[in-house]
């Protein structure tokens, strides 16, 4: 028993030390992968065949906890959502337990713990600089990767040998599971949609090791056992009307009558079945500026006072101000509301648009605005709930035409401000340098009654290791 707990030990302790020394090790481990790619070049120079990979991390969420706690390893594991909510992530124990995605913590929390199953809270900074960790290894492979969300990623070959595929991604499995722990399926195939459903097959059949190719000539049997709710961008309603047209399997949506699909779906339909076909047609879009941003979240308790509701309804708007500012970006309006629970006997609602002279991402003049915004919405006697707010009319910072009838002076002297703020939370941490108005005592944050620490992030979180 003590060898076996020396060993997982060990197991951790060159996992965290890894994680912590990760930009070293990249660098060391680049001349590894370039060799990789150099040859994946050197043999398949003239092949030109563009082939898609879709890079899907195992139960992200519960991967990263188990990365930290090696106790975790074959125990039954669940992460809750905000102000731990609802289930948002299971480990393969809990999934093998029946536990239901999206139910409501307080409805099964006497079930899990008579079932012996771990809940934590959610740890989105944690989460987050591991998935970053993720898709910096991604690149030492291949420098055209596509990130689809926080746990998935698009990579886009062209000169590979077809029948080296599964050697590479082993490879990429190996190397991603070695430096950062967290386990990753991989599909290849020369769509988007076909590597979306190899993917599935490789995370779902052990026998496959986590990697299948969509151009094996098994792909065809495959279709025929699965539901086309399995295929990329089929949804509830599509899987509706194409059931009503005899339409089940995914083979028999690849086959399917493009008449028929058209009329059903549309041209969204026909591209479907064009790449389960294997005709590239469906790309990612790039990112672009976005048109809107919400920032917003349920408190842990309900708020009574108009202070400490102003409190988090700064937050959101310095959060939100701060992403404008990242991006690059201004915003013509926002709209701060409040609200209470929608399932109180007497529910309220109040929002209160708020229009700026000109397109702004100054927390000052914002927060300036909001106090006077929220004492128009704001009524006693109620329980908040949820506070936020939501900008609109955003425009890169370059657009933004300077207005002749405001003082220069000040103007300069607050955006200095934001830049020193914004250069102090990176280089420290978040919310180290932060407005009065944001409170102290944080009585709005949302409840986490078991969450773990920020290791990658946080100083005085880095984990330690006893022998």
């Amino acid at each position: 028993m003590g060898l076996w707990v020396s060993k997982r030990l060990a197991v951790a302790s060159k996992r965290i030390f890894g994680l912590l020394f990760f930009p070293f090790f990249g660098i060391v481990k680049r001349q590894e992968t370039d060799n990789i790619l150099s040859f994946w070049e050197m043999v398949g120079a003239n092949m030109g065949q563009r082939v898609y990979g879709l890079v899907d991390c195992n139960n992200f969420f519960v991967s990263c906890e188990k990365v930290f706690n090696p106790n975790l390893e074959g125990k039954p594991v669940v992460v809750l959502s905000n102000n731990d909510g609802c289930i948002v992530a299971r480990s393969s124990e809990a999934k093998a337990l029946g536990i239901p995605m999206g139910t409501a913590y307080f409805k099964i929390r006497d079930e899990l713990d008579r079932r012996g199953v771990i809940a934590y809270s959610s740890n989105f900074a944690l989460y987050g600089d591991m998935s970053k960790r993720i898709m910096q290894t991604l690149s030492q492979f291949c420098p055209d990767i596509e990130v689809y969300s926080i746990d998935e990623s698009f990579l886009s070959l062209r000169s590979i040998p077809l029948e080296h595929l599964a050697a590479f991604g082993k490879e990429i499995r190996d190397t991603v599971r070695r430096w950062t722990g967290i386990p990753v399926s991989i599909g290849w195939g020369p769509t988007r949609t076909l590597s979306k459903f190899a993917n599935h097959l490789a995370k779902k059949h052990a026998s496959h090791r986590g990697v299948y190719s969509a151009f094996s000539e098994e792909t065809d049997t495959w279709m025929m056992r699965y539901p086309i709710e399995e295929v990329w961008g089929i949804g509830y309603r599509w899987g509706k009307k194409l059931h009503a047209k005899g339409i089940d399997t995914v083979y028999q949506l690849k086959n399917a009558d493009l008449t028929t699909i058209r009329k059903t779906m549309g041209v969204v339909g026909l591209r479907v079945v064009k790449e389960l076909n294997g005709d590239p047609c469906i790309t990612v879009a790039p990112p672009e500026t976005r048109k809107s941003l919400v920032h917003s979240c349920s408190f842990g308790e309900p708020i009574l006072d108009y202070e400490k509701l102003f409190e988090a309804l700064a937050a959101h708007i310095s959060r939100g101000a701060e992403k404008l500012r990242l991006e690059k970006c201004c915003a013509s309006m926002m709209t701060i509301f409040v609200m209470t629970s929608r399932f109180a006997k007497e529910a309220y609602l109040g929002s209160q648009p708020i229009v700026f002279r000109r397109p702004s991402d100054n927390t000052i003049e914002m927060l300036r605005l909001a106090r006077e915004g929220l004492k128009r919405i704001f009524q006693y006697g109620y329980f908040y709930k949820k506070a936020g707010v939501y900008f609109t009319g955003i425009y890169p910072r370059t657009n933004v035409q300077q207005s002749l009838f405001e003082d220069v002076g000040t103007q300069q002297k607050e955006k200095q401000i934001m830049e020193l703020v914004d250069r102090l939370n990176q280089k420290i941490r978040r919310n180290a340098v932060q407005f009065a108005s944001s409170g102290t005592r944080k009585a709005y944050q949302d409840r986490k009654e078991n969450v773990t620490p920020r290791y990658t992030t946080c100083w005085k979180e880095i984990p330690t290791v006893k022998g």
